[in-house]
């Protein structure tokens, strides 16, 4: 995505693609053993159904982590009028975020909408699977600068991504 050629390949709907699929893309693009690359930041995440982020406002605490950002509503930097709310741990490459997953894929409903105003388009629950009344609050982890841990350090150490616990710095206080 940049004007400058880089070395980094980002790979796309990584959610949906199996390990050994990754491995075979990436294979596909150079000529190298993909197993023995080295990974530079990697996002890992986690739902936690009926709790929403409100509820983790006062009770969240994550060790080592000075900046947090204001809790509240959280416009989209595009500039649109959907808000979703946020709770923002540490900062870029190293961060925690909690937000309204549902409200996230509201606004990329809205959005859906507004770009095809003639489509007759599902329902929000059937593009989503999401049954009316969820909510869903996303926890993700984003790992970068130089900072890996070395269980995670190599695409070939990616199958045991697994047994890693991404939130272990993340503390929930009280009830």
């Amino acid at each position: 995505y940049k004007k400058e050629p880089t070395s980094k390949l980002e790979l796309i709907a990584k959610d949906r693609m199996t390990y050994s699929r990754m491995i075979n893309e990436i294979e596909q693009i150079f000529c190298v053993e993909a197993t023995k690359l080295k990974v530079t930041r990697i996002d890992l995440a986690a739902d936690i159904p009926d709790f929403p982020v409100s509820w983790f406002h006062h009770r969240l605490r994550a060790k080592h982590k000075r900046f947090s950002s204001q809790f509240g509503p959280l416009q989209y930097k595009d500039g649109d009028k959907a808000t979703v709310q946020t709770i923002n741990l540490g900062k870029r490459p190293n961060c925690f975020r909690i937000y309204d997953k549902i409200a996230e894929l509201q606004y990329q409903y809205a959005k859906l909408i507004k770009k095809n105003p003639d489509a007759e388009i599902p329902s929000f629950e059937e593009v989503y699977d999401i049954p009316n009344g969820l909510i869903l609050t996303r926890f993700e982890r984003q790992i970068g600068g130089g900072r890996i841990p070395p269980a995670l350090a190599t695409v070939g150490s990616l199958k045991n991504a697994l047994h890693f616990n991404p939130f272990q710095q993340l503390e929930i206080l009280g009830n």
